[in-house]
């Protein structure tokens, strides 16, 4: 019974690095934030989510590729018929290698072009602060995240092919240490060099798991494709991929540039707030897809081997246990925001301007949830490696990045918060939901 149990709930070793990764981001997230409040000044703390907020675009350069990648590996080695990659026919293994070359060519050429725009657009973001402490640590986050981004395909490719546990643990290491670092530089008066330090150590962590524990996946990829794979990027993969790359960065633009907006058209001061709050919300809602990461591979190759009920309910799965657990931490996170009146009054700080008021939060909270169903959509669609709902994405977002825009620029925090879920509620949501149910609508006839 209790190994039927196991079976239908897909629950492996992956999931529970995976579970650990986000447990511990948000256990540490209010220790990250108890120290950012008592050693960062209001505006500080507004550069401090600022630059996270400028470093963020590498989902630019990143085009939704690992998903693309993922998916397209996960089908290559479904279609092999071997359980573990040495055991492939050297057919997949060619292609398998070939997909790689291509990736880790494409993503070491974003990776200059990301360091260009990086730093430009965090000139534009904070060059009317009178400080400039962030000059510095702004260049050397930029190029430690540009690293990241060149390793990014050769991660992608382990967790397709059957090696998500290590990918997973490695990733709750790079993030654990990558805390620890934050913090004793936070307590060692580091200020915003914090995270450039941190994005360098968790950098160190990604080339490890590609260069030191599998360096032998790669060289048997390498060793074993000996033959000319008939893999071509232009037919196989651009297809989806210039389809996620405009998906990838009309959202972005849409909902990660809210701190970028404020201190850009406001202030540091006023972006504080808003960049504590929102990294409270990110951290709730990397927890809500945790098992959705750990079983996108699974259900990609589920869908490469034909078994679309088996991949259909562990999908139905991930939404319900994702969806739950997105409205469980918001609502954990009102009640807090609820009692930080009772909490100055034992700390004896004042904590109230470090955060979104609460009805603020009930605004993006409303917002945030749709925008969530809508990500669950899009990942589904992938899986089955079918082109994403590009147009009625693009459309959705799109509008969506307009009016949180102009809302932050017109009305401030308030303004953007407002402009996002009215936005999402009338456009974003209802439009790529339509697409979704006529897509599949389509798959059932």
């Amino acid at each position: 019974m209790l190994k039927l149990i196991s079976d239908r709930l897909q629950f492996d070793r992956s999931l529970q690095w995976v579970l650990l990764t986000r447990l511990w981001h948000t256990l540490s997230g209010p220790v990250t934030i108890a120290l950012v409040i008592g050693m960062m000044s209001l505006s500080e703390q507004g550069l401090y989510y600022g630059l996270i907020s400028v470093v963020g675009i590498q989902a630019f350069f990143e085009l939704g590729l690992p998903s693309v990648l993922v998916t397209q590996a996960s089908h290559e080695f479904a279609a092999g018929g071997a359980t573990r990659l040495p055991q492939s026919p050297a057919k997949t293994l060619a292609r398998l290698q070939a997909l790689l070359e291509s990736s880790r060519t494409w993503f070491a050429r974003a990776a200059l072009v990301y360091v260009a725009v990086g730093l430009a657009l965090g000139v534009y973001t904070f060059w009317t602060e009178e400080s400039s402490d962030w000059i510095w640590p702004l260049v050397w986050l930029i190029l430690g995240s540009a690293l990241s981004v060149a390793l990014t395909p050769s991660v992608a490719f382990l967790e397709a092919v059957g090696y998500r546990e290590d990918v997973y643990l490695f990733r709750f290491l790079q993030f654990g240490c990558g805390s620890f670092v934050v913090w004793l530089g936070l307590v060692l008066g580091a200020g915003l060099w914090v995270l450039p330090l941190s994005s360098a150590v968790q950098a160190l962590w990604t080339w490890g798991l590609i260069h030191w524990r599998h360096r032998d996946v790669f060289s048997c990829v390498r060793d074993a494709a000996a033959e000319q794979a008939s893999f071509s990027w232009i037919e196989e993969v651009l297809p989806i991929q210039w389809r996620m790359a405009a998906i990838s960065l009309v959202c972005h633009v849409a909902t990660q540039f809210f701190t970028i907006i404020i201190i850009r058209f406001w202030s540091a001061d006023l972006a504080a707030p808003l960049g504590t709050t929102l990294s409270v919300t990110s951290a709730i809602g990397m927890l809500a897809m945790a098992w959705g990461q750990t079983k996108f591979p699974l259900i990609s190759q589920y869908h490469g081997a034909g078994d679309r009920e088996r991949a259909g309910t562990l999908w139905r799965q991930v939404a319900l246990l994702s969806t739950t657990l997105m409205v469980l931490g918001l609502a954990a996170l009102l009640v807090i925001l609820l009692g930080l009146p009772l909490l100055e009054t034992w700390v004896g700080k004042s904590l109230q301007d470090r955060f979104l008021t609460p009805s603020q939060l009930l605004i993006y909270a409303a917002g945030n949830l749709l925008i969530h169903l809508v990500t669950l959509q899009g990942m589904y669609v992938l899986a089955q490696k079918r082109n994403p709902l590009t147009a009625a994405t693009v459309i959705g977002f799109g509008i969506l990045a307009i009016s949180v825009w102009a809302g932050g620029y017109w009305g401030g925090v308030d303004g953007l918060l407002i402009a996002y879920t009215v936005t999402v509620a009338a456009v974003t949501f209802p439009v790529h939901t339509l697409a979704y149910l006529r897509l599949r609508k389509q798959l059932t006839v």
